[in-house]
């Protein structure tokens, strides 16, 4: 999991606070992103890698260019994605498009001894963590909504710890849990061997049937490891039941009869 004290989602509204004031501490590189830009899923991860292993030395911030583009057009941003590069509150360099591990190395390695020895995070004023965890949940649901999931989970890692205790947060990564398991299964089972299921076997087989929008399968089978003997699967089982059904919403029919709590959120993705 990423050190998310060291990357951040930004908008123009923050841009000041956690972009410019910061590279005043440090060098504060910001990813200007598109999900429709192919070369943003192949850069970000490498960016990410990069964070860890300066160990803090710069700040990754990223700011989504499709939402925000007329922003991103102001501060000269012409090509998406593109890396800007800013110490003490200006940017000096812009890296577009895809770039090699040494290229970016190099190009960040020339600003680095301008300040003192020692990590730059993000500091904000007027932003709790809070709302950077619901910018990333923006993001993650925007990448799902185009079929990225993914990228959507790979956005949802980068949160820390605490953040997964949100209950919509949690929503969203079980629902790509599953989406993402069922990428990964050939085919779901056939009927005459549906009432065999058991176990992780019927898991997976609720999760290709859930892409399918087969929720009466998923719910018969979700259930039966849920009354299963393996105590884990069982509370995995119980969370998917969750994320299938909740954004259904209460009045659905399959959603008739079920704890408040398992229907109550409608996550808007």
């Amino acid at each position: 999991m990423q050190n998310s004290n060291h990357t951040v989602d930004v908008i123009p509204d923050t841009f000041n606070a956690l972009v410019l004031q910061n590279s005043k501490r440090g060098p504060v590189v910001t990813f200007f992103w598109s999900a429709e830009a192919g070369p943003y899923m192949m850069l970000l991860p490498k960016l990410t890698k990069l964070v860890d292993d300066y160990g803090g030395k710069f700040l990754l911030t990223l700011l989504n260019a499709t939402d925000h583009k007329r922003f991103a057009v102001e501060l000269g941003v012409t090509s998406i994605p593109s890396v800007g590069i800013f110490p003490k509150g200006q940017l000096v360099e812009t890296i577009q498009g895809v770039f090699s591990e040494s290229q970016f190395r190099d190009s960040l390695n020339h600003y680095l001894p301008s300040f003192s020895k020692g990590t730059v995070s993000a500091r904000s004023s007027g932003d709790g963590p809070h709302e950077t965890w619901r910018l990333t949940l923006d993001r993650a649901k925007q990448l799902l909504g185009r079929g990225h999931s993914e990228s959507a989970s790979e956005v949802l890692a980068a949160l820390p710890e605490a953040a997964m205790c949100d209950p919509e947060i949690e929503l969203l990564q079980t629902r790509l849990e599953l989406i993402n398991l069922a990428h990964e299964l050939s085919h779901a089972p056939d009927k005459n061997g549906f009432n065999e299921l058991t176990g992780i076997e019927a898991y997976r087989s609720a999760a290709m049937f859930f892409i399918r929008d087969d929720y009466h399968r998923v719910r018969l089978l979700l259930e039966r490891v849920i009354q299963g003997d393996d105590e884990e699967l069982s509370i995995r089982a119980q969370k998917a039941k969750w994320a299938a059904f909740a954004f259904l919403g209460p009045e659905h029919e399959l959603c008739h009869g079920e704890d408040p709590h398992i229907v109550k959120l409608n996550a808007e993705v």
